[in-house]
């Protein structure tokens, strides 16, 4: 049975939301630096787009410990 408890479905309304907003701006983000393999072999085109994609998940991670910490500084 589905948890339909008004929390539960904020919550997912919410990561939904998250989602989709972090996508379009990561999105942008990714065809924006994708211009850097303008010019490039397809091969070399793909593997410069994988690192690329790469280095968004260290900067992403890096983002979150720095945040997670910025807020955590502040609890009362």
């Amino acid at each position: 049975m589905a948890d339909h408890h008004p929390q539960h479905l904020l919550e997912r309304l919410l990561q939904a939301a998250v989602e989709r907003s972090l996508s379009e701006k990561l999105g942008g983000l990714f065809r924006e630096l994708g211009d850097f393999t303008k010019g490039m072999t397809e091969a070399d085109a793909q593997e410069a787009k994988l690192m690329i994609l790469e280095m968004v998940r260290t900067a992403s991670g890096e983002f979150y410990t720095k945040m997670k910490a910025r807020i955590e500084s502040k609890k009362v």
